[in-house]
Formats: C-alpha cells, structure tokens, sequence
C-alpha cells in the first residue's frame, strides 16, 4: 500500500497527525505529487496548523494551478488565520475550477457573508469545523446547532435509496467515522448531489453532543434536525453517538440489552432513509485486524426518534 493510502486510512480515523506523517513520507518519495501535498494539507487544517496547511496549499497549487482542491485548501487555511477576504478569493478560484461542487460554493457564501461584516469572527471561529474536503476521503463541513435556519416549506419526501450503491458508500463512511480514535456525537445527511459530486460531497454534519443531556435539549435537537433535513432534501441521515456521551437516553439500560456482559462501552450507528431504519452498536475496539464488528440491535432500541418522512 502506498503512503498515500496508508495516509488516507489513518486520515478517516481521525488519525490527523499519523496520516500527515504518510504523506510526508509519500511526498519524499514523489515530490511532484500535487494531491501528496493536498491530502497533507487537509491533515494540518484538521490539526488547526493554518501556516503549514498554507504551505501545503501552495505546493499543490504550483504543481497542479487548474486543480479545485489546491485553491480550496488555500481558502480553508486562510479562514483559520483568519484572512476572511483573502480565504474568498481562493475559494471563489476553486468554484471557478470545479463550479459543480457544492460544498465549495456553500463556503464562498459563507466567506461573502464573514467579509461582509454579516458573522463576527470570533463566532465563526467558534462555531465552524475545518472542512478538509480531501482528496480521497472528504470529511462533511459542520454546521452548527446555534445556526438555525428559518421555518421553510418542507419539500417533496426524498425518494428512498433501498439498497443503492450510494447508500451503502453513505453507510461505510458512517461507521468509519464512529471507529475513529474519538468520535464525536455526530449527525450526518445525505443530500441530493449532482452527477459530478461524490457522496462526501453530498455529505453534512451537525454535531449533537449537547442533545442528549436532557429530554428537552433531545427534544428541541429533534426539532431543529428534522427542518435541517428537509432544507437540505435529505436522502438519508445516520447517528454517530458514542455511549459515554449519552446522558439521556440510556438504550443500554433497558431490558433486553441483547450484548453479553453489560456491554455498554462503544459508539451507536442510526441510519434511516424515508421507508427504513438500521441501528448498529460499534463495541469499544469494533476494529480488529482490519475487519469491522458490529452488532445490529431491534427496533426495541432507538437513539432518536426518526427525522425523515
């Protein structure tokens, strides 16, 4: 396996620090390699290192100038600095490179609205994770629970994926994401995408930590979850919650508990698309010799009421 493989593996772990470690490896060994230099970027913005996720950026940018991914990165890194108007300029050349791409031209409004005045910087900084948008293994920008939209129309119920292709990739990034080094309590939706984008593309994430420290923050979560779905058309959306992150409710405290001895120590997976539901319980350590254990629990047990309709 190549470093660069290799560094796309630890990178979906979570594991940012390994993973730019790989591909500084790769680029010795290649040092022409634009999407080397890309992929390490995205690892040190994920570390909030914004000067070298700049260098990186650059590099690519020099070896590859038509390429999206190099201009975006130069965006990101420059946002983290906190060069509002400068990261607009590169991002607005990347949706010029690649004007299909979704995420990318929801972070040059983003950035329109920061230069305009329209967000302080202190709160974006707050309240924005660094969308790595990687070269082999994007992960979803996060936006925040405090932003919520206003009450619009809900539109059309998304047609259901079944079995798809797409929904299969959806789910495989889902659980890669709980087996990361530190999951973080997560929602991620699967919107309508483009023929171009991919399904990281398509991918967004709201996190939800805070939902399951009452019955009512769940409540209003639930709320606010629903309407951001149907914003956005969603197509699917899974939970990723680590147990010892759950205050309310305790699934693993009601009868019939199907895991032998008292397992509690782990992370949920709830997936759903309009017709269907799948709820997964990764135990701590699910990820041995390369292969992935999971245990599928009934119906009896639910992390969230359904948010798609």
């Amino acid at each position: 396996m190549s470093y660069k493989d290799q560094g796309n593996v630890e990178y979906k772990k979570g594991n940012w620090l390994k993973a730019a470690a790989l591909y500084t490896k790769g680029i010795k060994e290649d040092p022409e390699n634009a999407v080397l230099y890309s992929n390490r970027s995205a690892a040190l913005l994920q570390l909030r290192k914004s000067g070298k996720a700049l260098e990186d950026a650059e590099q690519c940018i020099k070896r590859r100038p038509d390429w999206d991914k190099g201009f975006y990165r130069k965006g990101l890194a420059l946002e983290l600095a906190g060069k509002s108007s400068e990261a607009l300029e590169a991002v607005e050349k990347a949706v010029a490179c690649n004007p299909d791409n979704a995420e990318m031209k929801r972070k040059a409004r983003d950035l329109r609205k920061l230069a305009g005045g329209g967000v302080s910087r202190a709160k974006a900084d707050k309240e924005n994770q660094v969308s790595s948008n990687h070269a082999d293994a994007p992960q979803p920008q996060t936006p925040s629970l405090e932003e919520r939209p206003p009450l619009k129309a809900a539109q059309p119920p998304a047609q259901d994926m079944g079995d798809s292709d797409e929904l299969l990739q959806f789910q495989q990034e889902c659980m890669a994401r709980a087996c990361a080094s530190e999951p973080e309590a997560s929602m991620y939706f699967l919107g309508e995408r483009a023929a171009s984008e991919s399904v990281d593309d398509a991918t967004s994430q709201v996190k939800i930590k805070e939902a399951f420290a009452s019955p009512d923050n769940l409540q209003n979560c639930l709320g606010f979850l629903r309407q951001y779905a149907a914003d956005r058309n969603a197509q699917a959306a899974c939970a990723v919650v680590p147990a010892d992150q759950i205050a309310y409710p305790q699934v693993w405290k009601k009868a019939g508990w199907p895991l032998s001895g008292g397992v509690s120590k782990g992370t949920f997976v709830q997936l759903e698309t309009p017709k269907s539901r799948s709820l997964w319980f990764l135990a701590e350590g699910a990820l041995k010799h390369g292969r992935l254990e999971t245990h599928v629990l009934s119906d009896d047990f639910l992390v969230m009421e359904r948010l798609l309709r």
